[in-house]
């Protein structure tokens, strides 16, 4: 199998994706990726050998993601001013970059994909307060899979849901997901604890963290590399509580702790996904 065919298929179709998703910038540097990848010996090896269905693994977002890695670093120069639209030399500058960075990208590729999107919050409140318009009591948050911890910090976030003003107004994390349908109640939304659980959580203050997380966010699109800026920088000042473990272990032992009096049953979220317990007797206010 060539280097050409290896890649074939799987950075075609994330290319595909990354159009639908309105990031035609990405999908052109899948596409130079995957026609130039003779250039990068070690990269080419890499993906060829690689254990496992691609898809799964995310080779392609790796790929791009090491390159707006080394674009963010400024090296090679025809990359960097690729990034910054001086020009549209997309093969000429993919090709530059795989040719002189091939350890470079081979190694970040290895490495596992580190993302932490808070535009899911958005979902996980408007759940809260359907459940806090119903119940009214406050949260306790469990997380599963954490990352940063960005979305524990919820409610420090400002919120436009379908023309429904909700969370800190004075955010500098600000989210206004498409909306579709009805808003959620008009609830206010308390949380008590919010603590989350990662085998490999991240520090914000780390900087190479922060790099890595803002190289995963597709490069055409700004207003989401600016929401998770704002919220790694809040994150530093509202430092998330999270435990290095193994998130089936972690959340038995959560589960079996007692409640708080007046705490509505414990809400544990997986990325998006909410798993909810009504409350029982025992929590409701005496």
């Amino acid at each position: 199998m060539n280097d050409h065919l290896a890649t074939r298929g799987e950075f075609a179709r994330q290319a595909d994706i990354a159009r639908t998703l309105g990031s035609p910038f990405v999908a052109k540097i899948l596409e130079a990726g995957e026609r130039h990848l003779g250039r990068a010996p070690r990269t080419a090896a890499l993906i060829r050998s690689w254990p496992g269905d691609p898809s799964a693994a995310a080779l392609a977002m790796r790929f791009n993601a090491a390159i707006h890695a080394l674009a963010r670093r400024g090296r090679p120069r025809r990359l960097e001013s690729l990034y910054r639209r001086q020009h549209d030399d997309f093969d000429g500058a993919i090709a530059a970059a795989m040719a002189s960075e091939d350890a470079f990208i081979a190694h970040w590729m290895q490495q596992p994909p580190q993302t932490n999107e808070v535009n899911r919050a958005a979902a996980i409140l408007s759940a809260l307060m359907v459940a806090g318009d119903r119940f009214g009591l406050p949260f306790e948050l469990l997380e599963l899979g954490s990352s940063a911890g960005l979305n524990l910090n919820l409610v420090l976030y400002a919120y436009d849901l379908g023309g429904l003003a909700a969370g800190a107004a004075d955010s500098p994390v600000r989210i206004a997901p498409t909306w579709y349908g009805a808003q959620p109640p008009r609830a206010a939304i308390e949380v008590i604890t919010a603590q989350g659980v990662d085998l490999h959580p991240l520090d914000a203050a780390d900087e190479a963290t922060r790099d890595r997380l803002l190289s995963f966010v597709f490069a055409d699109q700004p207003l989401r590399a600016e929401r998770l800026r704002h919220a790694l920088d809040l994150a530093q000042r509202h430092k998330p509580r999270i435990t290095r473990a193994d998130a089936v272990s972690w959340l038995a032992e959560q589960l079996a702790e007692p409640q708080a009096a007046g705490a509505a049953a414990r809400c544990s979220i997986r990325w998006c996904c909410n798993i909810w317990k009504p409350p029982t007797a025992r929590s409701r206010p005496t």
